[in-house]
C-alpha cells in the first residue's frame, strides 16, 4: 500500500493521562481503555475513529501503538506535562527515556509515569505492518485485543513466553528477570489488549506483522475486537411519544459522563434518519445532564418511526407515533339516525392500509361513503369488511404515499334512550402492513379524537339537577333563593319552561312560579328563582320542586316561626375604670348574649333572635350590679319585641368622725364631700354633709368602688382620702384636723443693677418660706424712702423658695448718686444701695490715625457737691484739651485739671450744683495708629467721684481705628 493511501485510512486514537505522583518506578499496569468522541454514522465504513485511555493517579502505565504511524512522539504525546517517558531497549537490555523527537514505529510500547494531567493521541493505520523482533526480550504493542496465540500469531520467531509489565519494579532491574512479570504463555488463551505493552520472549530474531493484513479500517475494528462505545451513557427517561400530527412530541434524556476525566461532545436527536436537532455538551468527570428535545409532527406521516438520542458512537432509541385523526360529524344524534365519520392522516409510502374500528353497542348500516387519497377518489383499491353489527374493517391494497381520507356512515339503534351512547374503543386502530404480515406484525397506531355519539332530541330539551337548597328550615316571611343547573340535551337551541312549585304535606301546591330561559344546544346554566317570599305559608313541612317537561327535582322546606327581643341596658353608675359585662339570658329558651360597658357610657342595646313565640322571663346581671329581671315579656313570629333592662350598682356606706388633732375634740359643722371613683379629690362632688355637734358624718348609698372624701373646717387645715367601698358594708373614716401652722417668710436682696438715669434699674429677692405652713405675702419694695415702691403677691409651701426681679424705671433727671433700697415680708426686711451714674458719649465709634475724638461726660447735680472725674485711657491717645466744663449751664473753672495722652482728671473750683454736670473734651488718636486698634477706658480706674463717694461711668468705652 502506498504511504498517502496508508494514511488515508488512519485509525486515530487518543489517550487521556490523569495526574500521577513522582515515586518509585513501579511497574506499568495497563492503561484502561477510556471512551471518546467519534465521527457521527457507521464506525465500520469510517476512515478513523477516536479511543481514549486513561492513566490512574499514582501509577505508572505502558501504552503501545497497535498499528502504522507517522508520528513523533512529541506530536503523539503533549510534552508540556510533568513527567517521563520510556521505551525498551531490547539491545542494551535496560529502560530509556524518550523525548519528544523520538519517531514511533509500529508496535512500538512506551511506559508513562506522568506528574501531571496530560493528553496523548495516536494515529496509526490498522493494515498490519511488519516490524522485526530481537532474540530475546521484545516490549511491543499486540496488533489484536484477541488471545495471546492470535494477537501473536504474525510472529515469524517461536514465541516462548508473553509477559504483562504490571510488575516491573524499576528501569534498574533487568526487564523479564526472575519473576519480575506475570508470565502468559502464548497458548495460555489470555486476551491482550492492543494498547498496551507487552514483554514478547522470542528464540530468534525475525519479523512480527499484525494477524490481518491488508484490512480495511472496519475489518481492522473487528478483527481487533475494539468497541470504543460513546463518551457519553445516554439514557431515554420519557417520552411523550404519541400524538396526532401537529402536536408537539417530547423526549427527555439523562446524558451522564462516566469517565474520571472532563469530555465534551455532540448529542443528536434523530428521528428516521433525520437529525431533529443537536445538544453539545461539555461534562466534568461523573457528570449528568439532562436535555429535552421536542419533535414538531405538523405534517408527519401516520406510522411508527425510530427515534434515537445518540453520541457519534452509540446513545438510547425510543420510538415516535402519529396517530390518525377520526372526526365525528355529530357528537349528538336522535335515534335511527345516521352518523357519518372521517379517519384523516398523511401516508408517506406504499402499503397495505386497514382500518380498524370497534363499537362498544351494535349498530347498523355501517358502511364505507367515501375513499381519497390526495383528493382522489380511491374506491377501486377498497376491500372493506363489515365484521358485525360492532364493528368495522377498511382494507386498502397498495396504498401510495398522500392525503388520506375515508368516510364511513352508521345508524344509531332506534332502541336508544336520550342520554345513551356509542364509543368507538381503544381496540380501534389503523395498521401498516407488508406483503405477508398479519396486524399483529403490522405498523400499528391509534385512530384518535371525536369517539363519542350521545342519543338527543332534536328539539331543545331540558335536564335539571343540582338544586339549591335540597334541604332547609327557615322562619316564616324569609325570602330564599331556589337555584338548579339546566342542560339542553336537545340539538337545537332554545327556551323551555322551568318550574318551580312548594307542596304542603297534602301534595296540594301552595306557591308556584316560572322562568322560560334559553339555552344552547349542550349548554349548562343556572336557573335561580330569587326573593321567593316565604309568608303566604304556614308553618310546618312542605315540599319544594323543580321541573321541566321531561324531568324534574325536589328538596324539603320546613316553615319555622321565630321571633326577636331586643332592648338597652341601662346601669344607674358606672366606675371609669372598669368595664362591666351584662350576662342578658332567656330564662326559658336557655339563650344568652353579654353586653359590654367600657366605663365611659351607662347604656348599651342586646339582640336575642330565634325565639319561638310565647311569654318569657328576661334576666340581666353584672358584677358589682346583682341581677334584675323582666317577666312576661311577649315573643310573636317575625316580630322584634322591645325590652329596656335596668341595673343598680350595689352600694355601701362611708361613715366617721371628724376630731382636732392638738386636743382630739369633736370639730361641729366641719364640711364633707364625696368624689365618686376618684383618688384625689378632682371633679366635682357628688355628695356634702356636714358634721353634727359630735362631728359625726355619714354617706349612704355609695356605689361599690374607690372614692375620694375630702373633709375642710375652718380654722383647720384640709383633709382627704380615698375610700373602697363593697357591697352592703358600711367603711368608717375618722378624719383629725390639724389647725393651720404659720409662714415664715424670710427675704434677701441677692442682685441690684447700676444704670444711667432715666433707664430700668432691676432689683432681684430671694424669698423663701421657712414657716410651717403654706401661705401667701405681699413683698414690698421701698426705693430711696419712697422716691420709687413695688410689691408682689408670693405664696409658697412650708421649706419652698422663689426669686422674683423688682424693675424700676428711673426719671430722666434724677441726680447721679447713691439710693438705699428695702425689700420686706411680713417677717423680714433686707436693704441694698443702688447707683445712678454719669453717662460718657463718644462722638464716633471709628477715627483715622491722627484724628480727634470728643468724649462728654453727663449727669445731674442734686446738690451743692464737690466732685472729681478722672478717665484712664487704654493703651493711650496722644494728647487732650479741654473744651466744655460746667454745671447748669455755668461755666467751671477748674481748681485741678490734667488732660493728657494717658488719663484725664478734672477737679472744680469748690462745690457746685444742683444742676445738669457737663464735661466736654478732646483727645488725638496716635498718627502712627494701626488700623484695627481699639482706643478705650480702663474701667477699674475710671470714675465720678460726688463728695467722696465713687460712682461708675458708663456708655461708650472705645474708639476703633479705621485708616482711610
Amino acid at each position: 500500500m502506498m504511504q498517502s493511501e496508508l494514511r488515508a485510512s488512519l485509525l486515530t486514537v487518543a489517550f487521556v493521562a490523569l495526574a500521577l505522583s513522582v515515586g518509585a518506578f513501579v511497574g506499568p499496569a495497563v492503561a484502561e481503555q477510556q471512551q471518546s468522541a467519534a465521527p457521527a454514522g457507521d464506525l465500520l465504513n469510517s476512515s478513523d475513529a477516536t479511543y481514549p485511555v486513561g492513566f490512574e493517579a499514582g501509577g505508572t502505565y505502558s501504552f503501545g501503538v497497535p498499528g502504522e504511524t507517522d508520528q513523533t512522539l512529541g506530536e503523539m504525546v503533549d510534552l508540556d506535562f510533568e513527567g517521563t517517558i520510556y521505551t525498551y531497549d531490547e539491545s542494551a537490555d535496560e529502560w530509556v527515556q524518550v523525548t519528544g523527537s523520538y519517531e514511533v514505529k509500529a508496535y512500538d510500547a512506551f511506559v508513562v509515569r506522568a506528574e501531571e494531567d496530560t493528553t496523548a493521541t495516536i494515529t496509526f493505520s490498522p493494515t498490519a505492518p511488519t516490524t522485526q523482533l530481537s532474540s530475546g526480550l521484545n516490549f511491543v504493542a499486540p496488533a489484536a485485543q484477541n488471545t495471546v496465540q492470535s494477537a501473536f500469531t504474525g510472529a515469524t520467531p517461536q514465541l516462548s513466553s508473553v509477559r504483562n509489565p504490571a510488575t516491573l519494579e524499576a528501569p534498574t532491574v533487568t526487564p523479564g528477570s526472575g519473576d519480575s512479570f506475570d508470565q502468559t504463555t502464548p497458548g495460555s488463551g489470555t486476551t491482550v489488549n492492543p494498547f498496551s505493552g507487552y514483554f514478547v520472549n522470542v528464540d530468534s530474531s525475525g519479523s512480527y506483522s499484525g494477524s490481518a493484513p491488508g484490512q480495511t479500517v472496519g475489518a481492522a475494528n473487528a478483527a481487533l475486537n475494539v468497541n470504543p462505545g460513546s463518551v457519553f451513557d445516554v439514557e431515554i427517561t420519557q417520552a411523550n411519544n404519541k400524538s396526532t400530527a401537529g402536536e408537539t412530541q417530547t423526549f427527555i434524556a439523562e446524558i451522564e459522563n462516566p469517565h474520571s476525566v472532563a469530555f465534551s461532545q455532540p448529542v443528536e436527536f434523530v428521528v428516521g434518519d433525520r437529525v431533529i436537532d443537536t445538544a453539545d455538551l461539555t461534562l466534568s468527570a461523573g457528570q449528568s445532564a439532562t436535555e429535552t428535545f421536542n419533535f414538531d409532527t405538523t405534517g408527519e406521516a401516520l406510522g411508527v418511526e425510530s427515534v434515537a438520542v445518540r453520541t457519534a458512537l452509540g446513545g438510547d432509541t425510543s420510538t415516535s407515533t402519529v396517530n390518525a385523526v377520526r372526526t365525528v360529524s355529530d357528537s349528538g344524534a336522535e335515534p335511527g339516525d345516521t352518523v357519518t365519520v372521517s379517519v384523516t392522516g398523511e401516508l408517506d409510502e406504499q402499503k397495505t392500509v386497514i382500518l380498524y374500528e370497534e363499537f362498544d353497542r351494535s349498530v347498523t348500516n355501517v358502511g364505507l361513503e367515501d375513499l381519497q387519497i390526495n383528493g382522489q377518489q380511491a374506491l377501486n383499491k377498497v376491500d372493506v369488511n363489515t365484521g358485525g353489527p360492532d364493528s368495522y374493517t377498511l382494507v386498502l391494497g397498495g396504498v401510495n404515499g398522500g392525503s388520506f381520507n375515508a368516510t364511513y356512515k352508521f345508524t344509531l339503534p332506534s332502541s336508544m334512550q336520550t342520554g345513551d351512547t356509542v364509543s368507538l374503543t381503544g381496540n380501534s386502530t389503523m395498521v401498516f402492513q407488508d406483503r405477508g404480515e398479519s396486524r399483529t406484525q403490522g405498523n400499528q397506531i391509534a385512530v384518535l379524537g371525536d369517539d363519542t355519539i350521545r342519543a338527543q332530541p332534536q328539539q331543545p330539551t331540558f335536564e335539571v339537577k343540582d338544586l339549591s337548597p335540597t334541604t332547609t328550615s327557615v322562619d316564616k316571611g324569609t325570602l330564599i333563593n331556589v337555584s338548579v343547573k339546566v342542560t339542553n340535551v336537545g340539538m337545537q337551541s332554545g327556551s323551555r319552561a322551568v318550574d318551580l312549585t312548594v307542596a304542603d304535606s297534602t301534595g296540594q301546591t301552595v306557591l308556584s312560579k316560572t322562568k322560560n330561559p334559553s339555552v344552547a344546544s349542550g349548554a349548562t346554566e343556572t336557573i335561580t328563582f330569587r326573593n321567593v317570599d316565604t309568608s303566604p305559608l304556614a308553618l310546618g313541612n312542605y315540599e319544594h320542586t323543580v321541573s321541566t317537561a321531561t324531568e324534574s327535582v325536589n328538596g324539603s322546606l320546613k316553615i319555622t316561626g321565630q321571633g326577636t327581643v331586643t332592648g338597652d341596658v341601662t346601669l344607674d353608675a358606672v366606675d371609669p375604670d372598669e368595664s362591666v359585662d351584662v350576662t342578658v339570658e332567656v330564662l326559658e329558651a336557655g339563650k344568652t348574649t353579654t353586653v359590654s360597658l367600657d366605663g365611659t357610657t351607662k347604656t348599651s342595646s342586646y339582640t336575642i333572635s330565634g325565639l319561638k313565640p310565647g311569654t318569657y322571663t328576661l334576666n340581666a346581671s353584672a358584677p358589682n350590679y346583682g341581677t334584675v329581671s323582666a317577666g312576661n315579656v311577649d315573643i310573636n313570629v317575625g316580630q322584634s319585641t322591645q325590652q329596656p333592662l335596668s341595673l343598680t350598682r350595689a352600694t355601701g356606706t362611708i361613715s366617721g368622725t371628724i376630731t382636732a388633732t392638738t386636743n382630739g375634740s369633736a370639730i361641729a359643722g366641719a364640711t364633707a364631700e364625696l368624689y365618686p371613683f376618684a383618688n384625689d379629690g378632682s371633679g366635682s362632688p357628688a355628695a356634702s354633709t356636714t358634721t353634727t355637734a359630735s362631728g359625726a358624718y355619714e354617706f349612704a348609698d355609695v356605689p361599690v368602688g374607690e372614692h375620694f372624701v375630702a373633709v375642710n373646717a375652718s380654722g383647720y387645715v384640709a383633709n382627704g382620702t380615698t375610700v373602697s367601698v363593697t357591697e352592703n358594708t358600711s367603711s368608717t373614716v375618722p378624719f383629725d384636723l390639724a389647725e393651720p401652722a404659720d409662714t415664715n417668710f424670710s427675704v434677701d436682696i441677692t442682685g441690684v443693677t447700676n444704670v444711667t438715669a432715666g433707664n430700668q434699674q432691676d432689683i432681684t429677692v430671694s424669698i423663701q418660706n421657712n414657716g410651717g405652713a403654706a401661705g401667701t405675702q405681699s413683698i414690698e419694695l421701698d426705693y430711696d424712702e419712697g422716691r420709687y415702691s413695688k410689691s408682689k403677691s408670693v405664696s409658697l409651701n412650708p421649706g419652698a423658695s422663689t426669686t422674683e426681679t423688682f424693675s424700676v424705671d428711673t426719671a430722666g433727671d434724677q441726680p447721679l448718686g447713691l439710693y438705699n433700697v428695702t425689700v420686706e415680708s411680713n417677717d423680714d426686711t433686707a436693704a441694698d444701695v443702688v447707683q445712678i451714674s454719669p453717662e460718657r458719649t463718644l462722638n464716633t465709634s471709628q477715627v483715622a490715625p491722627g484724628g480727634s475724638v470728643t468724649v462728654t461726660v453727663e449727669g445731674e447735680l442734686g446738690s451743692n457737691t464737690q466732685f472729681t472725674l478722672i478717665e484712664t485711657f487704654d493703651p493711650g491717645f496722644a494728647s487732650g484739651s479741654l473744651s466744655t466744663f460746667e454745671v447748669g449751664g455755668n461755666l467751671l473753672f477748674p481748681q485741678v485739671k490734667s488732660i493728657t495722652g494717658k488719663e484725664v482728671v478734672l477737679v472744680p473750683d469748690g462745690s457746685q450744683g444742683p444742676g445738669t454736670l457737663t464735661i466736654k473734651y478732646q483727645v488725638s488718636v496716635p498718627a502712627n495708629a494701626t488700623d484695627g486698634d481699639v482706643l478705650g477706658y480702663d474701667a477699674s480706674s475710671t470714675l465720678l467721684e460726688l463728695d467722696g463717694t465713687a460712682l461708675e461711668v458708663k456708655g461708650d468705652s472705645s474708639v476703633t481705628v479705621s485708616a482711610p
